[in-house]
């Protein structure tokens, strides 16, 4: 399958390693199907101060292919974001592409899917999923 979500979720899948963040404040909420607001809510409080420095990393990245040094906490952000973001353009691949991007560059996908997308649902994916396994 060669579609453009394909190719950029592709791209993005191993982008970046990072390392877990064990005092992350939301690992010590129970897990609950119904209920992950509040990791959310966790999450984007500590998530939102550091978006301009991800961002200027992701704007690195995709002009130059290389990361910026980052704080270990910057690096989990942003791992987790590059990780959400290529699961979610995989799902989007379609054998028929019923969704088009028709004069977007993967470069230009990358970046709208990593910071604008990012910012009004990468965090929301990430959870529900994490609380739906």
């Amino acid at each position: 399958m060669n579609d453009i979500f394909h190719i950029v979720g592709a791209k993005l899948v191993g982008a970046y390693q990072y390392d877990a963040w064990p005092e992350a404040p939301w690992l010590n909420l129970p897990k609950s199907e119904s209920h992950p607001e509040e990791a959310i809510r966790l999450f984007t409080q500590n998530e939102t101060p550091l978006r301009p420095g991800l961002e200027r990393a992701i704007d690195r990245w995709l002009a130059e292919g290389t990361w910026p040094a980052l704080t270990d906490i910057h690096s989990f952000f942003l791992g987790i974001r590059i990780d959400t973001v290529a699961c979610f353009l995989l799902t989007l691949s379609t054998p028929d592409n019923i969704i088009s991007c028709a004069g977007m560059t993967e470069t230009n996908i990358a970046r709208w899917f990593l910071t604008k997308w990012w910012n009004y649902h990468g965090c929301g994916m990430y959870f529900y999923n994490r609380f739906e396994s």
